[in-house]
């Protein structure tokens, strides 16, 4: 979704009563008016930005990968799933004091940056407050059913953790929504390294897991430092306490919060009840096929960072650029996320195998059903965004709660027979089964909702010979390179891109203005828009 104007091919789209291509009837000589020029230069900013986010997403991403398969190799299992449920835990928790402040923030600052201010210090006493309190009673509660003290220490270092990354959150939402990144890409970077360091100090002098917690600690606290000086210069942020404005933005963030609350049950909620009805070993075996696809969604958070604020200033100007640019961002997530599924799919034992050793070898069943979540999830963060950017909130909020009943529900009924069915390892099918079905019928709802903004013919098209490409790449790799390990995966990608960019299966654009930019290529790929 970094560049999200214009048709399938990237021209630009023509405004409403004008000439094609943005040159608007009454324009002289056809020069584009002020709001196609204005829509033209936030493009840019949102593009310049997605580039700097995503630079600093891959640089966190690669720390963050090597730290997740670092832990389960040298906990093993059943230690790792101790870990597990501890961040389960306070993750879902913490997702309390969100409060819906950030997807409100980038909407609302977005087009209104002066509100920022007036806020945050009553939002910061609040969350502190509101933090305390879920801490001790998690101790409590913990305690009283008889958790160990490791588990105890785990989730007092784990929640204060968990506050400190929500008020990251929060200052990250604001340099998103007035487009001051720069500092924020180099923070992202930063805080990860030094957590990757300290958990990989831990686990060598044999501080274990609570060091490794320590240093999650540590990272996050000197983050929050680092991004509150960049948000007093760029959005000039004070603690001071406006009690009224607190309310009012509290109140504007609750349909935000409500499907922030669901989505999180939905997602983490899956991993507790694992834990419950099935023990921490299948949690810990569950738990490594569920970091491979939250470690592989790399992008989906520039979706809510940058078209976000993007979605919400082009619904104040028009519904056309709105319903060309989410119509965009759909065919590039598509095109990103249909072969990052398929590969995934044909390759869970090579990926399972590399990362986690044999150890593991019971997470690639999951590993393959949990797959399809990139499609469904790359789906509804779209349509969820343009829906808030329309003004509908509460939409989301309604059908994000779809995903919260059907989920918790499916995992509970299928994590006990397909254990019994599946043997080591089962627990997780049934798991990745309920999930990706309360996604699927999330980001169904979503799109639905969104009515023809969400896909014209030309994408529905694309999709079809994905689909295609996709079924024809996997029945190669299971007729024709059965048993032949990583080679096999590689022969997958290269035969897919390679089909898929010649059928123009997928939204290639920005791969044809690359190629058209390289001498002695140069004129031999179109170069639209």
């Amino acid at each position: 979704a970094t560049a999200p104007t214009g048709s399938p091919t990237g021209s630009p789209v023509p405004v409403p009563g004008g000439a094609p291509g943005g040159a608007p009837g009454g324009a002289p000589g056809g020069a584009p008016s002020r709001g196609a020029t204005t829509h033209a230069a936030d493009v840019r900013s949102s593009t310049r930005n997605a580039t700097k986010l995503a630079l600093s997403l891959l640089g966190t991403w690669s720390v963050g990968f090597a730290v997740r398969v670092l832990l389960p190799r040298h906990l093993g299992p059943s230690l790792f799933g101790v870990y597990q449920f501890a961040e389960v835990l306070t993750a879902s928790l913490f997702i309390l004091v969100t409060f819906g402040i950030e997807t409100y923030v980038r909407r609302e600052v977005a087009i209104r940056r002066d509100q920022a201010p007036a806020f945050y210090g009553g939002l910061l006493l609040l969350r502190a407050l509101l933090g305390v309190l879920l801490l001790v009673g998690s101790l409590v509660v913990l305690d009283h059913v008889g958790r160990p003290p490791l588990v105890l220490q785990l989730v007092l270092l784990l929640a204060v953790a968990q506050l400190f990354t929500v008020e990251n959150g929060t200052l990250a939402a604001f340099l998103h929504a007035v487009g001051e990144v720069d500092g924020l890409s180099i923070f992202n970077v930063a805080s990860k390294l030094l957590w990757g360091l300290g958990a990989i100090v831990a686990l060598l002098a044999g501080w274990g897991v609570l060091g490794v917690a320590a240093a999650l600690l540590a990272s996050e606290a000197l983050k929050a430092l680092g991004l509150w000086t960049l948000a007093r210069r760029h959005v000039g942020l004070r603690l001071r306490v406006d009690a009224r404005a607190t309310r009012a933005a509290i109140v504007g963030g609750a349909p935000f919060f409500v499907a922030g609350v669901s989505l999180e049950l939905m997602n983490r909620g899956t991993g507790a009840l694992v834990s419950i009805r099935a023990g921490d070993t299948e949690l810990g075996w569950y738990g490594a096929a569920a970091g491979v696809i939250g470690a592989a969604l790399l992008l989906a958070p520039l979706v809510g960072w940058v078209l976000l604020p993007l979605t919400a200033r082009t619904s104040e100007r028009s519904d056309a650029e709105l319903a060309a640019l989410v119509r965009r961002a759909m065919g590039m997530v598509l095109t990103l996320a249909v072969p990052t599924t398929l590969l995934l799919v044909l390759g869970a034992d090579v990926v399972v195998g590399v990362l986690f050793g044999p150890a593991y070898e019971p997470s690639v069943r999951s590993l393959r059903v949990l797959a399809p979540m990139f499609v469904f999830t790359y789906i509804a963060m779209v349509s969820s965004g343009a829906l808030t950017g329309l003004g509908r909130g509460w939409r989301v909020t309604a059908t994000s709660m779809v995903g919260v009943v059907v989920t918790p529900g499916l995992t509970w009924l299928l994590v006990p027979h397909t254990a019994a069915a599946y043997g080591p390892g089962g627990a997780g099918i049934g798991a990745a089964l309920a999930l990706c079905t309360g996604e699927a019928l999330t980001a169904i709802l979503l799109t639905a909702s969104l009515g023809g903004r969400a896909f014209d013919r030309p994408r529905l098209v694309m999709l079809g010979k994905m689909a295609v490409v996709a079924a024809g790449v996997a029945a190669m790799d299971r007729l024709l390179l059965a048993g032949h390990g990583l080679p096999r995966v590689l022969v997958d990608a290269v035969v897919y891109a390679a089909a898929a960019y010649a059928w123009q299966a997928g939204d290639f654009a920005f791969v044809d203005r690359v190629l058209a930019r390289i001498p002695g290529l140069r004129g031999r790929f179109a170069t639209p828009g």
